[in-house]
């Protein structure tokens, strides 16, 4: 190699995960390593200086707002450089309306509507219709527990049987028949159960025989007709649950239709106005 060949070859500085042997040496501050990890790594915040610094990234709970304006606000963030805060301040009902008519139900940007969550309490409908509302894979709710609980004064749903007394009177006294039975049966068994089961010397009565009721209640409950009342609450979002009020308008039994068209009249009313 030439002399001039030489002198131009230009030494490498050491990999930045190898150890100086002189850690106050220029040769350290070189090579591949970032300016802001070699400064953090040289001067270490204190837990004091993590506490007292306010986090560059900020996090919000967002609530009392309305589900519509809270989608219209989130959906924001894809065109706009506004804040949350700034956003839900210059939005109304009416531009949220305006908003969803346009680019949900006219354009299809369906994934607006998964933005705004909404809360529904459903009381007094029948296990059948219970379980055909809970049948959504994206369902998030809690229904009563049969297993838990005294569902003899709950009562059932009635069928329209139309001019068909007889029918009617036939069904009533099925079902009273069966609810009876039930009855009957959780005393029985919680009895049963009582007499073969110690309570354990830590443990108070209350908390014994409701443990126990819940045992008989966990075997008899499968007597329990698919029309016993129930009642639920759920937490879904307005894509949800227009899939299924979707699915419960095109069932084979009226309760559960019916139940479609309340679930749509209550919350669905706002946004196709």
């Amino acid at each position: 190699m030439s002399q001039t060949a030489a002198n131009e070859v230009i030494a490498m500085p050491e990999p930045s995960n190898q150890k100086s042997s002189a850690p106050d040496s220029a040769s350290s501050d070189s090579g591949h390593r970032s300016p802001l990890r070699a400064s953090a790594a040289e001067n270490p915040a204190t837990p004091e200086q993590l506490l007292s610094e306010p986090p560059s990234t900020e996090v919000f709970a967002v609530y009392g707002v309305e589900p519509e304006i809270q989608a219209y606000a989130m959906a924001k963030y894809s065109r706009s450089s506004l804040s949350m805060k700034e956003s839900l301040r210059e939005i109304s009902a009416q531009k949220a309306e305006k908003f969803l008519n346009t680019f949900y139900f006219q354009y299809g940007h369906r994934s607006i509507a998964d933005l705004a969550h909404i809360a529904l309490a459903v009381e007094r409908l029948s296990i059948l219709a219970a379980i055909e509302l809970a049948d959504e894979q994206r369902w998030d709710g809690q229904e009563r527990s049969t297993r838990y609980q005294d569902f003899k004064k709950s009562g059932y749903y009635v069928p329209d049987f139309g001019a068909d007394d007889e029918a009617r009177k036939l069904y009533c006294e099925t079902l009273d028949f069966v609810f009876a039975e039930y009855e009957a049966l959780s005393a029985h068994m919680t009895q049963h159960l009582i007499s073969i089961t110690p309570k354990p010397a830590d443990m108070k009565q209350e908390a014994y025989e409701r443990t126990l009721k819940a045992r008989a209640f966990d075997i008899t409950r499968y007597l329990l007709p698919l029309a016993t009342n129930t009642s639920l609450g759920e937490i879904v979002n307005a894509r949800t649950l227009e899939t299924q009020v979707a699915h419960l308008l095109s069932h084979t039994h009226k309760e559960v239709r019916v139940l479609g068209e309340s679930l749509k009249r209550r919350r669905l009313r706002r946004l196709t106005t």
